[in-house]
């Protein structure tokens, strides 16, 4: 198989399989992340692409940039999850069990979205430092 790719879209999917990697963990996409930096070594990429003791990865100026994409979209998707999950926590302390499984899957959405954006909001303002815990756990 063969893909016909200008430097740019080349370079697009080798950070697209980078950080698929990073977010799968799969050995399929180290595999296939080497595949692409030696094929990126062998069209002239070399800037680009460093030999680390035998071993070739992307230099550390893209690696760094795309470690802080990960980071931020971690922080994205860590209050997302949190004030989603706050909000499902929240709506079964106001509802049974019952009634919470009556609800149209438009009755629910529409009562989480509301109290997770009032957490986003919270957390959008003061991050997670007003969070406490009723009952924090001991320290180990």
């Amino acid at each position: 198989m063969n893909l016909d790719l200008n430097r740019e879209q080349f370079i697009t999917l080798l950070e697209s399989v980078h950080l698929a990697g990073h977010v799968r963990g799969a050995p399929e996409l180290d595999e296939l992340e080497e595949i692409l930096l030696k094929c990126g070594l062998a069209a002239g990429l070399d800037g680009m692409i460093m030999d680390d003791n035998g071993k070739l990865t992307l230099n550390n100026l893209i690696l760094r940039a795309l470690h802080e994409e990960i980071d931020a979209y971690d922080d994205e998707n860590f209050e997302t999850t949190l004030a989603d999950e706050l909000a499902s926590r929240d709506l079964s302390f106001v509802k049974t069990p019952e009634e919470i499984a009556a609800l149209s899957d438009a009755e629910y959405d529409a009562i989480i979205e509301s109290q997770a954006r009032r957490y986003e909001a919270e957390f959008a303002e003061h991050g997670v430092d007003h969070l406490t815990l009723a009952h924090p756990l001991p320290l180990a």
